[in-house]
């Protein structure tokens, strides 16, 4: 039956799909997938416009908790969890996101390797989250341990670099990745998406011959970064390759959560930046942050742009805000 609803959703026949998740209630409402199902489901009404967004989240934590209630298998439980916390993050909602997984985290079982592997991956997100909307010591000593303990987990070792270089340690954030990319390129498997960040904080650290020297494997059109088309967006723009960035933003779908608009609109005022139209860049880094206020990276630019243009009162404000968000996480 949650088969059908999710056919049924997918082609947007909303009433058709809720009629299936009542005959699942119908037959056991004490079945958790049925409540997860039903949260996905005015997650596809909201995107369609159905409903709107502050209904769409109060009602979604709603059968997210329930089903967290009703589940006891331990395997389900986790991915409930994970879809729950991801949920959050996708609106922004970075304090929600973290409760969830540090939730997990205290009460995780590990009677087995999966499980254990399970409630590292809901601390590390949790850190992940803290340490990449602002400076988190915490954060990136979490990461670290882990790292430490899976030097071959290579997305934790993405995550762990990310909270460095948030913390400023771009060199450290750069030995982190290039490290790993040694290993994968011996195997013959560079990661793309190591290759945009390790650009990104040459850029950091003023060094574009270093950027385009990494990233030559894309700008040749060797490699593609699938799922970084923001983030290399921006560091196209960075690197003078304007319209390179604005393909990258051409190419992509509507953005249907907040946090994927933010990641729109800070790639956008990048752009805009790269060729000197500050007041649309400005107009944009601010739409960013109403979108998703933790996004640390937009705020730092927007503050720089803000210095050049001599608001410094406007500047104080904005990273005073941001240091007050980030440390209510």
């Amino acid at each position: 039956m949650l088969a059908y609803a999710a056919l049924r959703q997918r082609q947007l026949d909303f009433a058709g799909a809720r009629d299936w998740l009542s005959k699942a209630k119908a037959v056991n409402k004490s079945y958790a997938p049925i409540y997860v199902a039903e949260a996905e489901l005015l997650e596809a009404r909201r995107r369609a416009g159905k409903m709107t967004r502050r209904r769409a989240v109060l009602e979604q934590g709603l059968l997210y908790d329930k089903a967290l209630l009703l589940e006891n298998d331990l395997l389900t439980r986790a991915r409930i969890q994970e879809a729950f916390r991801e949920f959050y993050a996708s609106y922004g909602m970075l304090p929600e996101a973290v409760r969830v997984a540090a939730d997990y985290v205290r009460e995780a079982p590990s009677v087995s390797t999966y499980l254990r592997d399970r409630r590292d991956e809901a601390q590390a997100y949790a850190s992940w989250l803290r340490g990449t909307a602002g400076p988190s010591p915490e954060a990136e000593r979490t990461l670290a341990a882990q790292v430490a303990r899976k030097p071959q987990h290579y997305d934790l070792r993405q995550q762990h670099a990310e909270v460095l270089a948030t913390q400023g340690k771009y060199k450290e954030a750069i030995a982190t990745l290039e490290e790993a990319q040694r290993i994968l390129t011996a195997a013959g498997t560079p990661r793309p998406g190591y290759m945009v960040r390790l650009a990104n904080w040459h850029l950091h650290l003023g060094n574009p011959e270093a950027a385009r020297s990494v990233l030559a494997p894309l700008l040749t059109g060797k490699a593609k970064a699938r799922g970084e088309a923001y983030l290399l967006a921006r560091v196209y723009a960075r690197l003078g390759e304007t319209e390179k960035a604005m393909e990258e933003l051409r190419k992509q779908p509507v953005q249907d959560t907040p946090a994927q608009s933010a990641d729109f609109l800070y790639a956008s005022a990048k752009v805009w930046e790269s060729q000197n139209e500050l007041k649309r860049a400005r107009k944009a880094y601010e739409a960013a942050l109403r979108a998703n206020p933790y996004l640390y990276e937009a705020r730092q630019s927007l503050a720089q742009l803000l210095i050049k243009k001599g608001k410094t009162s406007t500047t104080e404000k904005l990273i005073a805000e941001g240091i007050d968000l980030a440390y209510r996480i």
